[in-house]
């Protein structure tokens, strides 16, 4: 992955990529996308990682259908993709010290599905270790905005909930093909964020059981 030559000569830009790069190539697990190498060739910043045979969960998400077996293939991707959240927000390093890994920027485009059906997490490249207290500067989101939890619309540390409330926004859309936060302006997203109801799954007929809102609604809970 090659990273744009004009970042590459951005102080605070090449830091971040660097620290957080270095946070990615710590992670070793199924279900994420393994970071091998990162570095500078001839000014140029980049990364090397596993390349993958398959489709990104937005293409695939898209083509299923909204049925029982729509709720399978969905059920078996994202639980896949808890998984290996689990295992970042669970780290530990070398000494036993728990150091939580928030990924932030967990969207269908950042899920990957291979031709042997296994998924894989990408891009720890906005990732934090939840116990860094250190902000992003002002005016700066990170992460894709209509994925965003409401800490993170309203600047607050973002910890593992933020990536699991990103989920329950993948798992919602999934199921019902339609977009859940997304609207035509960033302000009326941040607004959907914070106050617009969760419709049912459901909404439109009765398709599958009802614990799955249940689960929605537990990933989706604002307080």
């Amino acid at each position: 992955k090659q990273i744009l030559p004009h970042l590459a000569v951005d102080p605070p830009f090449v830091e971040m990529f660097l620290n957080e790069g270095r946070i990615a190539a710590r992670l070793s697990h199924p279900n994420l996308c393994p970071v091998f190498e990162l570095g500078s060739d001839r000014g140029e910043l980049y990364l090397v990682m596993e390349y993958l045979d398959g489709v990104p969960w937005d293409a695939l998400s898209a083509a299923m259908p909204r049925d029982p077996r729509g709720l399978a293939l969905t059920a078996g991707v994202l639980a896949q993709a808890c998984e290996g959240l689990h295992y970042a927000h669970t780290f530990r390093d070398v000494h036993g010290t728990l150091i939580p890994i928030v990924h932030r920027d967990v969207s269908p485009q950042n899920l990957f599905v291979s031709a042997d059906g296994v998924c894989r997490m990408l891009d720890f490249g906005v990732s934090k270790i939840a116990s860094d207290r250190r902000r992003t500067g002002t005016g700066l989101l990170k992460g894709k905005l209509p994925y965003m939890a409401p800490e993170q619309i309203h600047g607050e540390l973002a910890d593992p909930r933020a990536d699991i409330w990103a989920v329950g926004v993948m798992l919602w859309e999934a199921l019902t093909g339609e977009r859940l936060f997304d609207r035509d302006t960033d302000f009326l997203t941040y607004q959907a964020i914070l106050s617009a109801p969760i419709p049912s799954v459901n909404a439109a007929s009765t398709r599958y059981p009802p614990s799955v809102d249940h689960v929605i609604a537990r990933a989706l809970g604002r307080d």
